[in-house]
């Protein structure tokens, strides 16, 4: 999917967020899951997977590798009249945010017992160069798709 001409708007890539978005559904078809795409782009969720009967609403996050960590905000962004930017946290809107990553092509998992009440997670891909380790969110602690388990 490289060399794809981008469009944007604004600081958002349009193309990068459908290109993360297929990405992420053929990692849940990979897995094992039916992918549904919602019609209209009005939804809080980006797709919904089903396994055995269990369904999960699904926010895609696509992000840039970043001073060796992974930046993913979690909040959503909407205008409103007279130009007015207006931030929502997710809440009860979606199960799970699936991080795609385009610098390693990889996709990331997240539960929302992982971000509740934060506008934002690091992961870290890197060895951080004070060599500092508390309460670091691993990246590689992330590719397990088991954790969807918990959503």
């Amino acid at each position: 999917m490289r060399g794809i001409n981008v469009h944007k708007m604004g600081n958002y890539s349009v193309q990068s967020g459908v290109s993360a978005e297929l990405r992420v559904a053929a990692k849940f078809v990979e897995l094992g899951y039916v992918v549904l795409f919602p019609y209209g782009g009005n939804e809080r969720y980006d797709l919904v997977v089903e396994k055995d009967g269990r369904f999960l609403r699904v926010q895609v996050k696509s992000v840039r590798l970043k001073n060796g960590r992974l930046p993913v905000k979690l909040q959503t962004y909407s205008m409103r009249s007279k130009g007015r930017i207006v931030q929502k946290s997710y809440g009860d809107d979606i199960d799970c945010i699936a991080v795609y990553c385009q610098d390693n092509e990889e996709v990331y998992f997240l539960s929302t017992e992982s971000f509740i009440g934060k506008t934002a997670i690091y992961l870290r891909i890197d060895t951080p160069k004070n060599h500092q380790f508390a309460n670091i969110n691993w990246a590689k602690d992330y590719l397990d798709f088991k954790i969807l388990e918990r959503c």
